[in-house]
């Protein structure tokens, strides 16, 4: 049986789904969670509401959703009705990194690209393919193997979601390539270059030069504790532009928003799994993992763990993973 009619299967008979992705959601997010709905909708009639939490602060992912409109509720907080059939996508229930996190929910299924989280959790269905680049990807065969046609919004979506994380996966799988070739047909290249070419705000440069005066080197990596940012999309797009300085091998920014504070971790060697670090630097603190090459966390501030607190431990746990207990510190900048 093919997985698309196991998980439809596995849902026939719901009154309705909620499809639950992370908070912040980025294009690959958006695209499968709307290409999921379509394919529920499209298959076993049964209604659908696509939901997140946070914002969608980054310019690209803005244009986004302005021109293409995906499906997407943005709410501040979630609790599910008895009649709710959650569905995640692109996360798991056991990820820090959305509405239903240290809920007990009774999950219908989850599908993922991300490799698996520690804890178990149980669902009536699963596909989790940590070797794909993008949920995109997986949401892409489903709708391939239900024979149905995209319209040019929902492809042009899919292409961006795939794309986008294409940076994350050093080699694509011959799914990925499969989901490009369906994909590719129905896109709007157009909306393409108007979304991946969206104008940033002149804020992002104050902020960004601002991180950079606080970052420091610390032998081949660098960090920067306490930039101001809106978001943890902010952070990634800070953390991307620093990882492509020449001569480094690891990143990691760290900074508060509301009562949280986040880590976003990136990688350019195989010594290092940014996953792997990211869930040693909040072992015990939060929640923490990803790819090979980006990774994120998040810390709960509480009243006995302060900004200063995390900041020394999460230092302290850097040098100490990566072999730089020995080695000063130096301002990025003059470095």
């Amino acid at each position: 049986m093919k997985r698309s009619e196991r998980l439809l299967e596995a849902i026939q008979g719901f009154e309705s789904v909620v499809i639950l992705t992370h908070s912040y959601p980025d294009p690959d997010a958006m695209a499968s969670a709307w290409g999921l709905k379509t394919l529920i909708e499209t298959t076993v009639r049964i209604p659908c509401r696509v939901i997140a939490g946070g914002a969608v602060p980054h310019a690209e992912n803005i244009k986004f959703i302005e021109l293409l409109c995906p499906p997407l509720e943005l709410v501040d907080e979630y609790h599910p009705d008895v009649k709710d059939k959650i569905v995640f996508v692109d996360c798991q229930p056991t990820a820090g990194n959305h509405l239903l996190r240290n809920m007990a929910t009774e999950v219908a299924a989850v599908i993922d690209h991300h490799p698996y989280a520690k804890k178990t959790f149980k669902s009536l269905f699963r596909d989790v393919r940590p070797r794909s680049a993008s949920c995109s990807t997986i949401i892409a065969d489903y709708l391939r193997e239900q024979s149905i046609r995209l319209d040019t919004k929902l492809a042009t979506a899919l292409f961006l979601g795939l794309s986008t994380d294409i940076a994350k996966q050093p080699i694509l799988t011959s799914s990925d390539q499969r989901a490009a070739r369906f994909i590719i047909r129905e896109v709007d290249f157009n909306l393409v270059l108007a979304i991946q070419n969206a104008p940033y705000p002149r804020k992002l440069y104050r902020r960004l030069s601002d991180a950079l005066q606080l970052t420091r080197v610390i032998g081949d990596t660098a960090i920067c504790f306490g930039a101001v940012v809106d978001s943890p999309t902010d952070m990634a797009v800070l953390a991307d532009f620093i990882a492509r300085c020449e001569g480094l091998t690891a990143v990691l920014i760290a900074a508060s928003t509301g009562d949280e504070y986040f880590i976003t971790v990136r990688s350019r060697t195989p010594d290092w799994h940014a996953g792997k670090l990211a869930q040693a630097l909040t072992s015990g603190l939060g929640t923490g993992g990803g790819h090979i090459e980006r990774a994120a966390g998040s810390i709960s501030i509480t009243p006995n763990r302060c900004d200063q607190d995390i900041q020394n431990e999460l230092l302290r746990r850097w040098k100490s993973q990566l072999n730089l207990t020995d080695i000063p510190d130096l301002p990025f900048l003059t470095t």
